[in-house]
């Protein structure tokens, strides 16, 4: 028991460590103060925010229990890991688009689901014998939520990328995105899935970091290629505009 309380205390040292530095990575490296750069922005604070998020929380489990079963852990890391996810496809949308409609769904997505699991928790305190069936209720709830998500931004992934196919000659590959719409996706059920079978979270452990390090400097790195962009437009639009000889007087 103790040998497994040591494992559990030096990963959670590891990913207070990570979290940290990735926000800090995330949040504070340069982004060009101009107009055309804040969805980008916006995604990129997000995102930071989110590995934030999760650094205190790692804080805070040193100084909670170890319990696998204890029924407080697992609501705590349910609603933690809904917010977790919901800021990360947040600041997905972000990226490929910043309007108003989709600020507002996915608010609505992360309010609602969030305000059900407090209440659906506050509700095992007060009735320990439907603890058991609660935490099914919140698993449920949590794996709805991640595929509405999911859902959503592959919808409009495939949006943008129709969109990009057709106002440009040449392919502008924005296949990553995707990928990291499906990997959210995919360490959301490992999350509920370590949660019912413990033996099987020392996978996510071990996976996780590689995949928030995979999505950070993908995300980053997607500052420069939006620069390229932004010049193939400018280049487009010129190409296309027609060139007008101005009339002398005399044929006025």
């Amino acid at each position: 028991m103790d040998s497994l309380v040591y494992i559990h205390l030096n990963i959670n040292l590891v990913y207070v460590t990570l979290f940290s530095m990735l926000g800090l990575f995330t949040t504070f490296m340069h982004i060009p103060n101009d107009s055309e750069f804040s969805g980008y922005r916006k995604a990129r604070l997000t995102l930071g925010g989110a590995f934030f998020f999760m650094a205190v929380y790692c804080v805070v489990r040193f100084f909670m229990p170890t319990h696998q079963n204890d029924y407080l852990n697992f609501w705590l890391l349910m609603t933690v890991s809904l917010i977790f996810v919901w800021l990360n496809y947040t600041a997905f949308l972000f990226l490929i688009d910043s309007s108003y409609n989709i600020r507002k769904t996915f608010t609505i997505d992360g309010i609602v689901p969030v305000s059900a699991m407090f209440v659906v928790g506050v509700c095992g305190q007060f009735f320990p014998a439907y603890q058991l069936i609660l935490e099914y209720v919140l698993g449920a709830v949590f794996v709805a939520k991640c595929v509405r998500m999911f859902y959503v931004c592959e919808r409009e992934w495939r949006k943008v990328n129709e969109e990009q196919q057709n106002y440009y000659d040449a392919d502008i590959d924005i296949t990553w995105m995707r990928v990291l719409v499906w990997l959210t996706l995919g360490l959301s059920l490992c999350t509920i899935v370590g949660l019912y079978i413990p033996s099987l979270h020392m996978l996510y452990d071990y996976f996780a970091p590689l995949v928030f390090i995979y999505m950070t400097l993908k995300i980053v790195n997607y500052l420069p290629k939006k620069i390229d962009d932004m010049r193939l437009r400018v280049e487009n639009v010129t190409e296309s505009k027609p060139t007008v000889k101005p009339l002398r007087s005399k044929e006025l």
